[in-house]
C-alpha cells in the first residue's frame, strides 16, 4: 500500500548553515558561493541509484511527458518512472533503440517525447511507438547531444557533427551548419529567446535569426569557451554554461562577462518556477541563484541537503515542482516537506526518546541527555540537581514543579529551587520511569519498567500483578472522564476504579495485546494503539471494542502514540511514520464498516537510512497550540506541520499492464480477451506522482467476479487464479491522504472451453437425442421383428386348429345330425343329440374365436358377443337367462373380448350347473371410465365358510382372467338366496387406446394382452 522500500537520502527537514551572501555589486560582479542554501530549507531529498532500480548510476537528462510520467535518461537506458516504480527500455526491450545510453531529452507541445542517444542516433517516442531518425534519415552523426521544438513546431538536433533542422512531420532532417555563413559545429546546447531568435553552444556560441549567424565571443581563451548549456532566464538575462565556468549577457548589455562564484564545467542550467537559477556542474555540485544570492549545495555536507555526487548532469522541475537532479551516482528528487527535524545539541543515538509539552508552550527533548526547545532552537539543559542521570522523561505539574524520570535513578521533583529524590528506597515501584501522569484529584502516577506507583499527600502506593495490574510493564497512562485511570502495558489493559482495579469488555478483549498508546477522544470513545496489531476503539455500553488495521485502510499497524488536534484530527505515530487521520471518518466507519479511509500518511526517514519514530516511553508525542505534531527519534524532535496545505495534485491512477500466464497485453487499449485455459492473471497499476506516495492507498475489485474492494499492497498487482469464463471489469482506485480520488478501468474478457459452450452443448444434446431415437428405432425393429414372429406363429397355430380341431368338430356335428335323422322318432334320444349338438356348435364358436384372436385382430363388439352367448344357454337349457346392455357399447381389444367372454360363460355356466336356479340375469354397463358386468342367479346360494369341491375351479379361474385386465372381481352369496358375480374394468384396460408401437415395446414377445 505504502512505498516503504525507498531509501531516503536527503534530511526530513534540512538544517542549513546560516548564509553570508553578498548582495552584487552594482559593477555585475558576483556574489561569493555560500556553503548552504538557505531557499532549500524544509526540502527532503530522495536519492535512486542501481539498487532501487536504476540500470546505470549515470542520469545524464530527465523530462516530464503531459501524462505525468517522468523519463529518466541513464547511460544504461530510458527510464519511464511514475514516482514508485521503473520501466526500463533499452537494446533488449526496444528494437529501436541501438545504443543503450541516452543523453538528452525533450518533450514536444504535442506531447511526444525526443530521445537523444550517444550513437545511435535520435528517437521519437509517440503514441506508445518509437521511431529512429539516423544517419539514412539525414543526419551525418549518431551523437545526439540536444534537441530543441522552436515556436514554429520545428527540431533542432544538436550532434557532435553538426546542427540539423527537423520540420514538423518531415521524414529527413536538414543540415543547417555549414551552409552558407553558418560553420561546422559540435553541438551541446540549444535555446530559443523571448525574441525568437535560436542559440546554439557548442565549439562556438552562436545566434541565428532568419537564417543568419552571428558568433558571440566568450571571456577567456579558446580551451575556455566550449559551451555546455545555454538558458535564458525571465528577466532577459542570457547565461552560457562553459568548460570554465558562467557567463552572462545581461539585458540591455552587448557582451558576456564571467560570473564569479562558479568555477569549472558548467554542465546544465534550468530556472525553476519560484525564479531561482539551478546551477548544476561537473565535479562542483549545484548552486542556486535567487535574488542576488549565491548558495552551493555540495555532496557529504553535514547538516545540508546532500547529493548523492558532486557531478550533475541534469536538472528538471516536474508539474508537481518537484525538482530533479540527474548526477553520476544516481537521481535526485528534491521535493518540499512538511516536516523538520531539530537535531539536539551533543546527542549521541539512544535507545529511547521522549518529547514533552511545557505550561509556557515551551518543548522538553530527552533523549540521553535534556534540551528544551524553544521558538525551534534546541538548547541543553542541564540540571545539578540530577547528578548526571540519564533522563527519560519530562512532566509540569499543576501547582508548577517540573517532574523528570529517569533511566534508572528514580523520580526527581523540581521546584521552588529545591530538589527532591525519589527512589525504590522511597517507596517508588522501580526506579525506571516511562510515563507521569496528575489526575485531576492531584494525584501522581508513575508508570515503571516494573509496575506502578501512586503518590497521594506525599505517600506512594505501588501496584503490581499481585495487587491486580494486569502486567508489571507499564507504557501509558490515561485518565478518563469518569476520573478512572487506564493502564496499557506489555500484556493488556488495566482498569483502577474506585480504588481497585476492575475488569470490563477492554480488559478482556485487550488481555493480551501489547498497549503502548491511550487516548479519551472528544466523542467520549475510548481508544487504544498497539505498537503491531493497530488501532482498537470501545464506547462505554457496547459490547465488543471496533479493531482497525491496515486491512480496514490504516496507514500502518504499529501505533506508538495517539494525539487529538483541534481539527479533530488523530495523529498517530509509528515505526515508519504518521498518520494523521479524520476522527469523523473513524467514528463512521465503526457505524457502517465503510471502507474507505481518508488519512495522509508521512513517512519518517533522513540520514540514508530510516529513523524511526520512538514509543513505549511516555510522552511519545505532543502537539502544540499551533497545531503542529512533534514527536522523538534518535536524531532529535520532529515537527510535523500541522497547518501544512497539500498543494500536489491527486495521485493519477493508471493501469499498466495485464500478464496471462505470461503473455503481457497493454492495458491502455480495449477489451483483453483471455483463452480459455488461462489460470493465471496479473494486473500492475500504479499511480503518476512523482511527489512522495506515501500517503496514496489503492483499492480494486473486479467486477464480475467479487463484490467487496481490496486494499493494494506495495507490489501494486492484483492476482486473479482460475477466473471462470466470462465478462469482467477491473476496477483500481488510488486515493491521498485527503480523500481525493482517480479511477481507472480495463474489460476482460476469458473465452469459454469449447466443450462448454451453448453451440456445442446444444450438438451434443442433438446428437444425444438422434442417438436415443436411432436406438429406440432399432429396438422398436427388434421388437416388430420378434412380433411378426409371434404373428406367424399363431396364424400357423390358428389354421391349425381351424384344420384340424374345428375341422374335426365340423364333421362329428354332421354325425350326431345324421344320428338324429336315424332315431326314428325316439324324442329323449333326439332331444340329447340336439342337446349335444349345441354343446358342439358353441365349442366351435369359442374355437373360432380364439382362432380370431390368434390372427391378431384389433377389436370385437363385446355388447353383440355376450348376445349370442346368452342366446345359445336359453337354447340349450330350460333356465332363463336375461342379458341386458346398459350404455353406448364401445369396442373390446381382442384379447380383452376373449378374456371377458370365458369369465362370462364360466359365471353363467357355474350358476346353470351348480345353483338349479331357476333364472339367470346377465348385465352389462358401459360406461364412460369403466366397464361393469354382472351375473345374477336365484339358485341355492351358499355361505363364504363353505369349502369349494375339489376340482371345482371356476370363480378362481375368473379372478385370474379379470385380474391380467387389471379389474376386479366380487362375489356375493347366501344360501337359498342365490349368487351374485360383479366384474368391473377400467374402460382403459378393454379397449384398443395404446398404440401398436407402445404395445410392442410394452409386450415385446408380442403378448399384448395383459
Amino acid at each position: 500500500m505504502f512505498t516503504k522500500t525507498m531509501r531516503v537520502a536527503g534530511s526530513i527537514a534540512l538544517l542549513l548553515c546560516l548564509c553570508r551572501g553578498v548582495s552584487a555589486a552594482a559593477s555585475g560582479a558576483a556574489p561569493h558561493a555560500e556553503t548552504a542554501s538557505q531557499s532549500l530549507a524544509n526540502y527532503a531529498a530522495r536519492v535512486w541509484q542501481t539498487k532501487d532500480g536504476l540500470p546505470q548510476q549515470t542520469v545524464q537528462a530527465v523530462a516530464q511527458t503531459p501524462d505525468g510520467f517522468l523519463w529518466i535518461g541513464t547511460t544504461g537506458g530510458l527510464l519511464r518512472f511514475d514516482g514508485s516504480r521503473f520501466v526500463l527500455f533499452d537494446r533488449s526491450t526496444t528494437p529501436a533503440f541501438q545504443e543503450n545510453s541516452v543523453f538528452s531529452l525533450m518533450t514536444a507541445r504535442d506531447g511526444t517525447l525526443w530521445i537523444g542517444s550517444e550513437g545511435g542516433g535520435l528517437l521519437h517516442l509517440e503514441n506508445g511507438e518509437f521511431h529512429r531518425f539516423g544517419v539514412t534519415e539525414g543526419l551525418a552523426d549518431g551523437f545526439v547531444r540536444t534537441v530543441l521544438e522552436d515556436r514554429e513546431g520545428t527540431i533542432w538536433i544538436g550532434t557532435d557533427n553538426g546542427l540539423f533542422k527537423l520540420p514538423r512531420r518531415a521524414a529527413r532532417a536538414v543540415r543547417v551548419d555549414g551552409v552558407g555563413a553558418i560553420p561546422l559545429l559540435t553541438v551541446h546546447s540549444i535555446t530559443q529567446a523571448a525574441d525568437g531568435a535560436i542559440w546554439v553552444g557548442g565549439s562556438q556560441l552562436l545566434e541565428i535569426r532568419d537564417g543568419v549567424a552571428t558568433n558571440w565571443p566568450l571571456a577567456g581563451e579558446y580551451s575556455e569557451t566550449t559551451v555546455k548549456s545555454i538558458l535564458q532566464t525571465r528577466d532577459g538575462t542570457m547565461w552560457v554554461g562553459t568548460v570554465s565556468g558562467l557567463q552572462r549577457l545581461s539585458k540591455g548589455t552587448t557582451r558576456f562577462g564571467r560570473f564569479a562564484g562558479v568555477q569549472g564545467t558548467v554542465r546544465v542550467l534550468r530556472e525553476t518556477s519560484d525564479g531561482t537559477l539551478w546551477i548544476g556542474t561537473i565535479g562542483q555540485g549545484v548552486f542556486t541563484l535567487r535574488g542576488g544570492r549565491l548558495e552551493s549545495i555540495e555532496s557529504s555536507q553535514p547538516g545540508v541537503l546532500n547529493l548523492p555526487s558532486k557531478t550533475v548532469l541534469s536538472l528538471f522541475e516536474d508539474s508537481e515542482h518537484n525538482l530533479w537532479l540527474g548526477t553520476q551516482a544516481g537521481v535526485a528528487r528534491f521535493s518540499r516537506s512538511s516536516v523538520k527535524l531539530v537535531p539536539l545539541p551533543n546527542a549521541s543515538d539512544s535507545d529511547f526518546g521522549t518529547i514533552s509539552l511545557d505550561s509556557d508552550g515551551t518543548l522538553w527533548a530527552a533523549s540521553t541527555g535534556l534540551s528544551h526547545l524553544v521558538n525551534g532552537v534546541a538548547t541543553p539543559k542541564v540540571f545539578p540537581e540530577l547528578n548526571g542521570a540519564r533522563v527519560r522523561n519530562v512532566f509540569r505539574a499543576f501547582d508548577g514543579a517540573l517532574w523528570i524520570g529517569t533511566d534508572g535513578r528514580g523520580l526527581f521533583r523540581l521546584g521552588n529551587g529545591s530538589a527532591v529524590h525519589y527512589t525504590m528506597a522511597d517507596g517508588l515501584v522501580n526506579d525506571f520511569v516511562r510515563g507521569i501522569l496528575e489526575t485531576r484529584s492531584g494525584d501522581l502516577w508513575i508508570a515503571t519498567d516494573g509496575g506502578v506507583s501512586r503518590l497521594s499527600h506525599g505517600v506512594f502506593s505501588s501496584y503490581k500483578v499481585k495487587e491486580g495490574l494486569v502486567y508489571s510493564s507499564v507504557r501509558s497512562m490515561l485518565e478518563d472522564r469518569a476520573g478512572d485511570v487506564w493502564f496499557g502495558t506489555d500484556r493488556g489493559v488495566s482498569h483502577f476504579a474506585d480504588g481497585r482495579f476492575v475488569q470490563d469488555a477492554v480488559t478482556a478483549a485487550l488481555a493480551q495485546e501489547k498497549v503502548w498508546a491511550l487516548h479519551q477522544s472528544a466523542s467520549g470513545a475510548l481508544w487504544f494503539g498497539t505498537p503491531d496489531n493497530g488501532l482498537y476503539r470501545y464506547v462505554a455500553g457496547e459490547a465488543k471494542l471496533t479493531h482497525y488495521t491496515t486491512e480496514q485502510g490504516l496507514a500502518s499497524d504499529s501505533i506508538y502514540s495517539i494525539l487529538e488536534d483541534a481539527r479533530q484530527r488523530f495523529w498517530m505515530s509509528g515505526a515508519g511514520g504518521v498518520a494523521v487521520v479524520s476522527v469523523a471518518d473513524l467514528e463512521e466507519m465503526a457505524r457502517h464498516a465503510r471502507t474507505n479511509l481518508s488519512q495522509r500518511f508521512i513517512a519518517v526517514a533522513e540520514g540514508g537510512r530510516l529513523s524511526p519514530l520512538y514509543g513505549g516511553t511516555q510522552p511519545s508525542g505532543v502537539i502544540t497550540a499551533d497545531g503542529d505534531a512533534w514527536f522523538p527519534t534518535s536524531r532529535g524532535p520532529v515537527q510535523f506541520f500541522g497547518d501544512e496545505s497539500d498543494a500536489s495534485p491527486p495521485p493519477k491512477v493508471f493501469l499498466d499492464q495485464v500478464v496471462a500466464d505470461g503473455r503481457t497485453f497493454s492495458a491502455q487499449g480495449g477489451p483483453i480477451e483471455l483463452s480459455a485455459n488461462n489460470r493465471n492473471l496479473e494486473i500492475s497499476y500504479g499511480s503518476i506522482l512523482l511527489a512522495p506516495q506515501d500517503a496514496v492507498q489503492f483499492l480494486y475489485k473486479l467486477d464480475g467476479f467479487e463484490d467487496a474492494w481490496r486494499y493494494g499492497t506495495n507490489r501494486r498487482v492484483a492476482d486473479y487464479t482460475n477466473l471462470p469464463a466470462g465478462h469482467y471489469t477491473f476496477r483500481v482506485r488510488a486515493l491521498d491522504g485527503s480523500g481525493r480520488m482517480t479511477e481507472r478501468t480495463v474489460a476482460l474478457y476469458k473465452q469459454q472451453y469449447f466443450f462448454l459452450t451453448w453451440w456445442f452443448l446444444s450438438c451434443c444434446a442433438a446428437a444425444v437425442v438422434v442417438l436415443i431415437w436411432w436406438v429406440h428405432r432399432q429396438k422398436l425393429r427388434r421388437v416388430e421383428a420378434a412380433f411378426q414372429a409371434v404373428l406367424q406363429e399363431r396364424a400357423r397355430l390358428a389354421r391349425e386348429m381351424h384344420d384340424t380341431l374345428i375341422q374335426g368338430c365340423a364333421g362329428v356335428s354332421l354325425l350326431l345330425e345324421a344320428c338324429s335323422i336315424e332315431t326314428g322318432g325316439n324324442s329323449a334320444q333326439a332331444e340329447l343329440l340336439d342337446y349335444a349338438r349345441t354343446q358342439l356348435a358353441s365349442s366351435m364358436d369359442e374355437a373360432r374365436q380364439a382362432v380370431w384372436n390368434l390372427r391378431g385382430e384389433e377389436s370385437l363388439d363385446f355388447g353383440e358377443t355376450l348376445m349370442k352367448l346368452a342366446e345359445r344357454v336359453n337354447r340349450s337349457s330350460n333356465i332363463e337367462v336375461e342379458c341386458v346392455i346398459e350404455g353406448s357399447a364401445y369396442d373390446f381389444h381382442a384379447s380383452a373380448i376373449h378374456e371377458v367372454s370365458m369369465a362370462s360363460r364360466e359365471a353363467i355356466y357355474n350358476a346353470l350347473l351348480h345353483a338349479n336356479p331357476t333364472r339367470v340375469d346377465v348385465r352389462a354397463c358401459f360406461r364412460e371410465e369403466e366397464f361393469t358386468l354382472s351375473v345374477v342367479d336365484d339358485g341355492s346360494g351358499f355361505e363364504s365358510s363353505d369349502r369349494i369341491p375339489q376340482g371345482h375351479y371356476g370363480l378362481m379361474g375368473i379372478k385370474e382372467r379379470i385380474s391380467r385386465l387389471g379389474g376386479n372381481v366380487k362375489v356375493e352369496s347366501a344360501r337359498s338366496r342365490g349368487t351374485s358375480v360383479s366384474i368391473r374394468l377400467p374402460r382403459a384396460a378393454v379397449c384398443s387406446l395404446v398404440p401398436r408401437e407402445a404395445a410392442l415395446e410394452k409386450h415385446p414377445m408380442g403378448e399384448v394382452t395383459r
